[in-house]
């Protein structure tokens, strides 16, 4: 009875569902939604049609993800691409093995299209970079002039006797003060907000991520008065990776570029997939690394931790958290720089 009532339930679902035999490595069971999203009639399915239609560049993936599954150590879901009838459809699946009572070996599944989701989610990103690259822009064309008008009025004010100037004075420096006291309270909690130690990764085309990243700098060009480019060895690339965490990486490296870079300079942001690993690059021709800098580079709250050349606030964190952040995706992370030639931070994740 459960079971009768169980089936007719999945039949009518809209949520894709299968049940296939390893021992066999045949489909003992699929019903009408899986068999409309995979494009093929139940008698139609075997596993050489569903590798058909999984796309050439996932097909990798969709392979580990099956010995994850037969190896009991598939993480929740996989994300990837088939191609149906001409059409890229997202889909993410579940799956799960099990013996029956016969001792067959059996596979249980749900495929849910979420092409809809991704396109709605990717739409979501794109504001946030455009948000993240007009924060790091205000924090450096705002923190330097506030700067220099602090400077200035301390100037001022050791040069003039009437205590009503110096008092005007005073109240000038102190509401400047307070206001790039409030640019580095909320770049530092926007840094640090995504800086513990939880990790949620997902499948992401990371070069079609960064390439949207640097568009938004690429729209601001006048306002930041600094070239953005950038370089990739693919056009998709996708990598496991933690989204928020990776791009708190990026945005830090980017502010620094940003912060030790000359008005006019070049700044070059780069994905490479080389295999097993991504490496990803952010170079600068700015004003370099001091070499007694460079070995405490990744530690905190040390000397290595400088204003930028309009005087943008650090909170000495920086460098260290995207190291730990590397760290926790088992990546590695080094940097090469010469002093008034410039500066390129390389780190590399596994694709896994």
């Amino acid at each position: 009875m459960e079971s009768t009532v169980f089936h007719d339930l999945t039949e009518k679902s809209s949520v894709a569902s299968f049940v296939f035999n390893i021992n066999t490595g045949k489909f003992i069971y699929a019903n009408p939604a899986f068999a409309s999203l995979v494009g093929a009639n139940y008698d139609e399915l075997t596993p050489n049609h569903l590798s058909e239609i999984i796309h050439p560049e996932d097909r990798v993936y969709a392979q580990k993800a099956l010995a994850d599954v037969l190896g009991h150590t598939l993480a929740n879901y996989v994300q990837l691409r088939i191609l149906v009838n001409n059409e890229i459809k997202w889909v993410r699946i579940t799956a799960s093995q099990d013996e029956d009572k016969t001792g067959e070996m059996l596979l249980y599944g749900n495929v849910a299209d979420i092409t809809s989701e991704l396109e709605n989610q990717l739409s979501f990103e794109k504001y946030a970079n455009k948000k993240d690259a007009i924060l790091n822009i205000l924090a450096h064309d705002l923190a330097g002039p506030l700067s220099v008008i602090n400077m200035l009025g301390s100037s001022l004010r050791s040069s003039i006797q009437d205590p009503a100037d110096i008092t005007q004075i005073d109240n000038i420096i102190n509401i400047n003060t307070q206001a790039i006291n409030l640019i580095r309270e909320f770049t530092a909690r926007e840094f640090l907000e995504t800086a513990d130690i939880t990790l949620a990764k997902k499948r992401v085309n990371i070069a079609q991520k960064v390439r949207e990243y640097v568009e938004e700098y690429q729209k601001s060009i006048t306002d930041i008065k600094r070239t953005f480019n950038f370089f990739t060895s693919a056009e998709n690339i996708f990598i496991n990776v933690d989204e928020p965490k990776f791009f708190q990486i990026l945005n830090n490296l980017t502010t620094n570029a940003l912060k030790f870079t000359r008005d006019n300079g070049v700044i070059t942001v780069s994905v490479i997939d080389k295999g097993d690993v991504v490496q990803f690059s952010v170079k600068d021709d700015g004003i370099g690394i001091p070499e007694k800098y460079k070995d405490i580079l990744f530690d905190k709250f040390t000397d290595a931790s400088r204003k930028g050349l309009q005087g943008e606030p650090t909170i000495g964190l920086g460098m260290y958290v995207i190291k730990n952040i590397i760290d926790w995706h088992n990546g590695t992370l080094w940097v090469n720089s010469t002093e008034n030639m410039g500066t390129t931070i390389f780190f590399e994740l596994p694709k896994i």
